[in-house]
C-alpha cells in the first residue's frame, strides 16, 4: 500500500498532472461524482526482496495508474504527464526512499461510444523506508 501514497504523493505534487487533471488523484477507485479527467491507482504487485540473511527492506511494487478522461485526448494528454512526472524518479517521498520508479507497461482502452476513456500505465516501484 505504501507504493500508492508515494505515486499520490507525487502526482499532485507536478505541476503538469495537476495542469490536466480537474478531477482527483485517488487510491482503487473515484468516487461517481469526481470531476474528469483523473487518476485512479491500483496496487498490482508486491514483492519484500530477501537476501539469505533475511529481509533487505527493499520492496517492489507494481502500480497500475487509470488515467481517466471524457474524451480519448483528455485521457492520453493525463497519461503522458503521469509519464512523465513519475519515469525514472529517484528520491524521497516522505518517509519512503524510492529507488527507482518505470514504466512495466502501457495501454489504452478508448471507444467510441464509451463515456470513460483511459490511458492505463503500470509502473514499478522499487523503494525502502528512508
Amino acid at each position: 500500500m505504501k507504493a500508492l501514497v508515494i505515486l499520490r504523493t507525487l502526482l499532485l505534487a507536478d505541476a503538469g498532472v495537476t495542469a490536466k487533471r480537474t478531477g482527483g488523484v485517488h487510491t482503487n477507485a473515484a468516487p461517481q461524482e469526481d470531476a474528469m479527467p483523473n487518476v485512479v491507482l491500483l496496487l498490482v504487485s508486491g514483492l519484500e526482496d530477501f537476501t539469505h540473511s533475511g529481509p533487505s527492506g527493499l520492496v517492489e511494487d507494481r502500480v497500475r495508474v487509470w488515467c481517466r478522461g471524457k474524451t480519448a485526448r483528455e485521457a492520453g494528454e493525463l497519461g503522458a504527464a503521469v509519464h512523465a512526472a513519475l519515469q525514472g524518479y529517484v528520491g524521497e517521498v516522505g518517509d519512503a526512499y524510492v529507488q527507482l520508479c518505470r514504466v512495466a507497461m502501457s495501454t489504452s482502452d478508448y471507444q467510441d461510444s464509451a463515456n470513460v476513456h483511459r490511458s492505463i500505465i503500470d509502473f514499478n516501484v522499487s523503494w525502502n523506508l528512508a
